[in-house]
């Protein structure tokens, strides 16, 4: 917490949003990361790549739950899979877009 006064050109400290998927979080984004099938995650980043769009992996700010961001045609779409199988499935889906 800061206690001087801002001074000029001083970055206000973010706040974090809250997290609509707390609640029912299952998991740990960093494990549904860790047991995903790395060819499905490899073939999924090639096929979006390929396609000429791009694709970012996170996690929710809690850590509890993967983020993907798909960004193609202008247009930007969020993925919150809370399982591994649910991660496999999106990406598979992802792959099979572009095929």
């Amino acid at each position: 917490m800061r206690t001087q006064p801002n001074k000029p050109g001083d970055v206000p400290a973010k706040k974090a949003k809250p997290n609509p998927w707390a609640k029912i979080s299952v998991g740990d984004a960093v494990s549904i990361y860790q047991r995903a099938n790395g060819e499905i995650i490899i073939d999924a980043i090639a096929a979006v790549v390929k396609g000429g769009d791009a694709i970012l992996f996170g996690a929710t700010s809690d850590r509890g739950v993967v983020s993907i961001t798909w960004l193609h045609g202008g247009k930007k779409e969020k993925l919150y899979p809370m399982t591994t199988e649910q991660l496999e499935d999106a990406l598979s889906a992802l792959t099979l877009y572009y095929e």
